[in-house]
Parts: structure tokens; sequence; C-alpha cells
């Protein structure tokens, strides 16, 4: 018969050494809790660095968002067309622009061509040379957008348009943006959520 091993971790020297079962379970706890501090204050400082809060104002991206939504913006994702984009204008001697940013929909890049005729945007993509309409599945019913000629997107730039087309100053009258001029995009678990947010916001306004 296997004789039985005696639990060292109750002899009086791994006590001694390691402490009582009481004084483990404490260091283990608080070692748990020390983790969990470090990794909720990481946390909050990626999102610090990466998220900003923006709340819309007017209406010039409805349906999409609407006036006083509150939303996050990711400073550091890469616009892509057909991003929600928010631009700083705080710079600009633009009359128009009353705030410090507006937030429109991005539709082309530097190197880009785009043009309107007959109530659809069409795209020709840097290094391309084909038009095709771009799908905006995202505008309201019954939206139009007015014709323009064919404009060519400079280097380092954005041509942007509301949702809204009737009531949006954008690049069809402004010109093209900075790119640099860009602080982040609305990511779209942002907008998921933006109704939960919005009454947050408005809760503590």
């Amino acid at each position: 018969m296997k004789k039985q091993q005696p639990d060292l971790t109750e002899s009086p020297l791994y006590q001694a050494v390691y402490g009582s079962p009481r004084e483990r379970r404490l260091v283990r706890a608080l070692s748990i809790a020390l983790i969990a501090l470090l990794v909720l204050f990481s946390f909050a400082l990626y999102c610090r660095e990466t998220f900003v809060r923006i709340v819309v104002s007017g209406i010039s991206m409805e349906d999409t968002l609407h006036d006083g939504d509150a939303l996050f913006a990711d400073m550091r994702a890469e616009p892509q067309r057909g991003d929600i984009v928010v631009i700083d204008v705080s710079q600009s001697e633009d009359e128009h622009f009353s705030g410090d940013y507006i937030i429109k929909r991005l539709i082309a890049q530097g190197g880009d061509r785009v043009y309107c005729s007959g109530n659809t945007v069409y795209l020709c993509p840097a290094g391309e040379t084909e038009y095709a309409p771009i799908e905006e599945d995202y505008l309201r019913a019954g939206t139009v957008t007015s014709d323009f000629l064919p404009v060519t997107v400079p280097e380092g730039e954005v041509f942007v348009m509301g949702d809204n087309r009737a009531d949006s100053y954008d690049s069809r009258r402004a010109g093209t943006f900075a790119s640099g001029d860009i602080l982040g995009i609305i990511p779209g678990w942002s907008y998921a959520i933006k109704g939960f947010t919005t009454a947050v916001n408005d809760f503590f306004s």
C-alpha cells in the first residue's frame, strides 16, 4: 500500500516562508485586484488617446445623424471613402462654419475624380480611368443631389458631402478639405449606440 505523502503546506516551516492559507488567499486577491486596476487604467488611457466625444450640430447629416446626437470619433482610424468624418474647421475663414468642426461623409480622396449627374454620384478612383456610380444606401429615400461637374481631388485633400444633400454646406460649394484636418471617423459601434450615448450626454448636460 502506497504511503500517503504529508501535506507540507500545513507545516510550520512552509507557513513561515509562504504564510498561512489565509495570508496566501489575501495575497492572491490583492494581486488580482492590482492586475484588474492596471488593465482598467490602460484601457482608460487607450480610450482617452483614441476617442473624442463629439455632438452633432445641425441637420446636414440627416437622416443618418441628427442635431444633438452624441458620438465618439476614432482619432487613430485611417479615413476611407464612405466613412463619416469629423473635420476641424476652427481655423477656417469660411463664414459658413460657426463651430470648431463639421461632420460629413467622405466621398473622394486625393487623386480621385467625382461628379454628379441625374441624382447619381460617380467616382473614378485615383489611378483608374472609368467612372462608376457610388452606392449610397445611407441616404434618405427621395434625396436629391444636384448635378455638379467633374472635380479632381488634389493630393492630400478630401471631397465630402452631407447626407442631407438639400441642406448641407460641403465640398460642392466650399471646395475640398485637407486630409490632415480630419479629426477622426465615426466608427460603426459608435453610431449603433448613439441613442444611449446621446441620452447619457443629455442627462449630464
